[in-house]
C-alpha cells in the first residue's frame, strides 16, 4: 500500500505525508521485524522550554536515535507540527523494547529529556488493526 493510498484510508491530507513515509500502514505483519520478545513503544512529547532552546539540544537528539538505529534499535523519531507545518507542538519516538523498564530507561537517555527541554509521556502500543513497518525516510524539520 503507497503512503497515498494510506492517506486516503486514514482521511488526512498531505500534510501527514512525512509520517506516512515514517510510519508505513500496512496489512502485513510487522512483528516479524521485531527481535523475539519485543513489543512496540511510543513516547510522546511536548516543548517544555521555546522551541530555539529546545533545537539546541536537537543535534544530539539526532545523532543520539541515529547510533541507536546504527546499533540495530529499532526507533524512529520525528516532530509534530501544526497546520502551517510551524514546529513548537512537540515529538514522538516510536521504538521496540523488551520491557517497559528497557524502555524507560532507554527514554530517560534521550538528550531532549536529559537537558530538560520535553515533557513526556510513555506508553505500550498494542496494534489493533494492521501493524507498521518502520522504514528509513522523511526530512527533519528544518527550519
Amino acid at each position: 500500500m503507497s503512503p497515498s493510498e494510506v492517506l486516503g484510508l486514514v482521511g488526512v491530507g498531505p500534510d501527514w505525508m512525512p509520517l506516512v513515509w515514517l510510519l508505513c500502514v500496512t496489512c502485513a505483519s510487522a512483528f516479524s521485524t521485531l527481535p523475539s520478545g519485543h513489543r512496540w513503544y511510543v513516547k510522546t512529547e511536548t516543548f517544555s522550554k521555546p522551541f530555539p532552546l529546545v533545537k539546541a539540544h536537537l543535534a544530539a537528539h539526532k545523532e543520539w536515535v541515529a547510533g541507536l538505529r546504527a546499533q540495530g534499535v529499532i526507533i524512529t523519531s520525528g516532530y509534530r507540527v501544526d497546520a502551517n507545518d510551524r514546529p513548537g507542538g512537540g515529538g514522538m519516538m516510536f521504538f521496540s523494547a523488551r520491557n517497559w523498564l528497557e524502555a524507560e530507561e532507554l527514554v530517560q537517555r534521550d538528550p531532549l529529556i536529559v537537558n530538560d527541554c520535553v515533557n513526556f509521556q510513555l506508553n505500550r502500543w498494542i496494534p489493533e488493526v494492521g501493524d507498521i513497518a518502520l522504514g528509513d525516510g522523511g526530512t527533519w524539520y528544518d527550519k
